[in-house]
């Protein structure tokens, strides 16, 4: 039983790997001009605050908005996460996108549709983000 669930989570991990290898190459045209810059830029920020409100809050938040919230969202909650000053908007005039893959692998994309606006085009631009484990005390 194990040994299968090991096997498992090792097919999974391999998964995520070809993904975003695959991903990775897809995006690399989209990264040229200044605004493959900006948008790498928000993407990262957007994934800094993910990953913070997610260490607090033990939870991903249901969408990017809550990221701006003066509302407390959870008992550890130490927000907002983001400013104002991020805006969720790619050059292109098109929401940025934000998923979970799998929320107990804490896996989550965060994306732009690029140029042509196109979900799954070449020049899509991907950022994968992975909670870090935590050891957990008994």
């Amino acid at each position: 039983m194990i040994k299968n669930l090991n096997s498992l989570g090792l097919k999974m991990y391999k998964f995520y790997f070809l993904i975003f290898v695959l991903l990775t190459f897809n995006c690399q045209l989209a990264l040229s001009d200044s605004r493959g810059n900006r948008v790498q830029m928000d993407l990262n920020a957007l994934r800094v605050a993910v990953l913070a409100y997610e260490a607090h809050c033990r939870k991903y938040p249901q969408n990017l908005d809550t990221l701006f919230s003066e509302i407390p969202s959870c008992d550890y909650w130490k927000g907002p996460y983001l400013s104002t000053k991020i805006n969720l908007v790619d050059p292109w005039g098109e929401s940025y996108m934000y998923f979970t893959v799998d929320r107990k692998a804490g896996v989550f994309f965060l994306l732009s549709k690029g140029k042509d606006n196109l979900l799954g085009s070449q020049d899509d631009i991907v950022m994968v983000g992975k909670a870090i484990e935590r050891i957990h005390q008994q």
